[in-house]
């Protein structure tokens, strides 16, 4: 079984599940989808607590894909990781 599977994908919507995460990635997928233009609505979904599996949906308004937003946001959190070790290699340098 695949750790991701889409549900969902149409022209507006996207719906998928990852399993074994946890609020973490999906707070994070979430807030951040929320702030691209074209997003109505971006939210996660933990269905049960003792069941790793984590429900993203993503809505836009048809001016950008679904799909092409989750892709922006996972450049984005590379971009912000990347920007993170370096900042941290800078401090342990010191």
């Amino acid at each position: 079984m695949s750790r991701i599977e889409i549900i969902k994908n149409t022209e507006k919507e996207l719906v998928l599940t990852i399993a074994d995460e946890d609020h973490t990635i999906g707070n994070l997928i979430s807030k951040l989808a929320e702030n691209k233009q074209g997003v109505v609505y971006s939210a996660y979904r933990i269905e049960h607590p003792l069941i790793p599996k984590l429900t993203i949906t993503i809505v836009t308004d048809g001016s950008t894909k679904p799909l092409e937003i989750l892709r922006e946001v996972l450049k984005d959190i590379m971009e912000m990781s990347r920007e993170f070790e370096e900042k941290l290699s800078k401090q342990v340098k010191k």
